[in-house]
Order: structure tokens, then C-alpha cells, then sequence
């Protein structure tokens, strides 16, 4: 069986590797890989993916640069943004869809640096 993806990222990077294994990247107005990022407006790209793609990931960058800025607070405020889109999600979600959430590396900004 075949399985079909799409990928939500606003990180040019991200986008390239999901092309490189198949993903097919969807462009979201608003996405762009900053703290500014619109999360909903992701998230909503994501429900309409899955109407036609067997896999949707959705790529949020905001962590990562609040870490290697040190910006604990504005972390704090992203997670909870972070928070407000994944109940955004549940809430339009059927009970059969499996939601995996993971994380390649963390950025404590303690460290300010991959951990």
C-alpha cells in the first residue's frame, strides 16, 4: 500500500526535505516559520489535507528559535499557542485519527543550543 503525505512548514528547509521523501509540501498563508507564525491557520491547512492525504505533518519552528535566543518567556507564550492549536485540532478531529506529536532535538534556552 501506497501512502500519501502532505507537510505544513514555513521553514524553507523543512519544506525541501519533505520533498526529498515524498512529502508534498502545501503552502499556508501565514506559515512562516517565525514567532508570528498563524498556528491555526496551519492547523486548519492540516484538516483540509486530511480530506486527501493518507499523512499530514506540521512543522513548528517558533520553539527551536526561542531556545537559541534564550527567550524563555516568548517560549512559554509559543507552547501555549502550540496548546491552543492542538485543541483547535482535537476538537475537528475524528476519534480513528491518530495524532503523534515529536520533537528531532530541544533547544533549552538555558543552552541555547541543540540538546
Amino acid at each position: 500500500m501506497h501512502l500519501t503525505a502532505a507537510g505544513i512548514a514555513g521553514v524553507a528547509l523543512i519544506r525541501g526535505m519533505f520533498r526529498t521523501v515524498g512529502i508534498d509540501p502545501i503552502d499556508v498563508p501565514g506559515a512562516t516559520g517565525g514567532l508570528d507564525t498563524d498556528m491555526i491557520a496551519k492547523a486548519d491547512a492540516a484538516l483540509e489535507a486530511l480530506k486527501t492525504y493518507d499523512l499530514v505533518v506540521l512543522h513548528i519552528k517558533a520553539t527551536d528559535l526561542c531556545g537559541h535566543d534564550g527567550k524563555a518567556s516568548e517560549k512559554i507564550r509559543v507552547i501555549e499557542r502550540m496548546d491552543a492549536m492542538m485543541g483547535h485540532l482535537k476538537s475537528k478531529l475524528s476519534s480513528d485519527v491518530v495524532v503523534a506529536i515529536t520533537a528531532d532535538h530541544s533547544t533549552p534556552v538555558a543552552v541555547k543550543d541543540h540538546s
